[in-house]
């Protein structure tokens, strides 16, 4: 559900409203497992500046064979878009990527951290065109990249990748996206709500 009020409430692919939702870290949660949210024309996303904001709580271990994609941003057309993403096969590796037509990956941000099954943690990626594409878990900084492209992202894909693969076993909770980078401060705040 957009709460943005523009419009942006995406369609539940291989979700139920009956049995996915479950209890969250901020309410109520969504258990994906297979399923995903898209919008295939998303509004009031800027690729020159924007943060994505979300509780993740991963149902899966580190001998899991696949990669777990949380959310992915972009253009449906080309190969640009950010993309946010646990890395395969290691639950201690967090990426933040973003990527254009001419290179597949551009700034990249890893945090190793305590991901265990089970457990909600808070990630944040940031990024301002000429500044930094920076990732946060748990409201502290874990790495940052200079930002130098910027994408066209008018399509979202929450807990699956673009090709409907890579699907994210575990659920997500309070997932928010903005069309400006957010402060430092601005995150701690995001992960102080609960």
């Amino acid at each position: 559900i957009d709460k943005s009020n523009n419009g942006n409430t995406g369609t539940m692919v291989g979700l139920s409203q009956a049995t996915s939702p479950v209890a969250g870290q901020i309410g109520e949660a969504l258990n994906f497992n297979g399923g995903s949210i898209q919008r295939t024309s998303l509004t009031g996303v800027s690729g020159s500046a924007g943060a994505v904001s979300l509780w993740v709580k991963p149902n899966f271990n580190g001998t899991d064979s696949i990669d777990h994609r949380l959310i992915i941003l972009d253009d449906g057309g080309s190969n640009d878009y950010n993309d946010l993403y646990i890395e395969k096969n290691n639950l201690n590796l967090l990426y933040f990527s973003t990527a254009d037509a001419n290179s597949f990956i551009r700034p990249q941000s890893s945090a190793p951290t305590n991901w265990l099954p089970g457990v909600w943690h808070f990630v944040t990626a940031t990024w301002q065109l000429g500044g930094k594409s920076m990732l946060y878990v748990d409201g502290v900084l874990k790495d940052s990249k200079d930002y130098t492209e910027v994408f066209s992202g008018n399509r979202l894909y929450i807990g699956t990748s673009r090709a409907g693969s890579r699907p994210l076993n575990g659920s997500l909770d309070d997932v928010r996206i903005y069309n400006r980078a957010l402060s430092a401060t601005e995150v701690q705040q995001l992960y102080n709500i609960p």
